[in-house]
C-alpha cells in the first residue's frame, strides 16, 4: 500500500461520521451502507449499530431495525435511547407489551423523560390498560404539561374508564393547548352526553364538525345528544 493510499484509508469512526451526516440530510438508505463500513471494521461499535437502526426505522424497514438495536443493546445495554428506540419500533411492529418492557427499561436509566413516559402511556392504552397509561402520561404531565397529545391520550383512557368529569378536564387541557383536534372534541362531546349534560354536548359535537364535516361518529352522537335535549 502506498503513502497516499494510507492517508485517503478511513476508519471506522469516519464512515460513522459520513452515516450521521447522511441520516441528517434524509439519505437514509446511503447511510446505511456507511454504517454498514464503520461495523464491518469495529463490528463492536454501539453507536454505529443504533444509528444504523434509526436509519432502517426511517425506511420503515422495522423488523431489520430492531435487530440493529438489539444488536447495539448486546454491546451496551447502558444506553437508555437505545431501549427508548427499540420500544418505538417494537411498537410500530404491533408488539406492544414487549414494547412496554422496552419503555420501562429506558425508565430505569432516564426516569424524567417525558417523552418516553408518554409513549409508554399511547402503547398501554392500546392494550386497554387504561388506568397504567393515565398514570403514565400523569407522571409525563408533571415534568411537560404542554404534551397535546398526553392530555389526549389520558382523557381517552379516562373516558374509557367512566371517569367522564376528568376526561373533560383532560380534553379542556388539552384543547388549551391545540383548538383544532376534531376527534377531541368529539370525546368531550361523548363524555359530557354520558354525563347528561347533552346541550354542551351538541356544543363540542358541533365544534368537531365545524373543524372536521366528514366526522362520522360526531354527526352520529350529535343527533343522539340533540334527541335527548329535547326530551330533558
Amino acid at each position: 500500500m502506498g503513502f497516499f493510499d494510507k492517508l485517503s484509508k478511513k476508519t471506522a469512526e469516519d464512515y460513522f461520521k459520513e452515516g450521521v451526516e447522511l441520516a441528517r440530510i434524509g439519505r437514509y438508505s446511503t447511510a446505511i451502507s456507511s454504517f454498514d463500513k464503520a461495523i464491518a471494521i469495529k463490528p463492536d461499535y454501539a453507536l454505529a449499530w443504533y444509528n444504523r437502526g434509526d436509519a432502517l426505522d426511517n425506511l420503515e424497514r422495522y423488523s431489520e431495525a430492531l435487530d440493529s438495536l438489539d444488536k447495539a443493546i448486546a454491546i451496551d445495554p447502558d444506553m437508555h435511547e437505545l431501549w427508548y428506540n427499540r420500544g418505538v419500533v417494537l411498537a410500530k411492529l404491533n408488539r406492544f407489551s414487549e414494547a412496554i418492557e422496552s419503555f420501562k427499561k429506558a425508565l430505569v436509566y432516564y426516569p424524567h423523560n417525558a417523552t418516553v413516559w408518554f409513549n409508554c402511556g399511547v402503547v398501554q392504552f392500546v392494550l386497554d390498560q387504561y388506568s397504567e397509561a393515565v398514570d403514565s402520561c400523569d407522571r409525563a404531565l408533571i415534568i411537560d404539561p404542554d404534551i397535546t397529545e398526553a392530555w389526549k391520550t389520558r382523557g381517552f383512557a379516562l373516558r374509557s374508564l367512566g371517569r367522564y368529569s376528568e376526561a373533560i378536564d383532560s380534553f379542556d387541557k388539552c384543547l388549551a393547548i391545540e383548538p383544532n383536534e376534531a376527534d377531541v372534541w368529539y370525546s368531550r362531546g361523548n363524555s359530557l352526553s354520558n354525563l347528561g349534560r347533552h346541550a354542551e354536548a351538541v356544543a363540542s359535537f358541533d365544534t368537531a364538525l365545524a373543524i372536521n364535516p366528514n366526522h362520522t361518529e360526531a354527526k352520529k352522537y350529535r343527533e343522539i345528544s340533540l334527541k335527548k335535549q329535547m326530551k330533558s
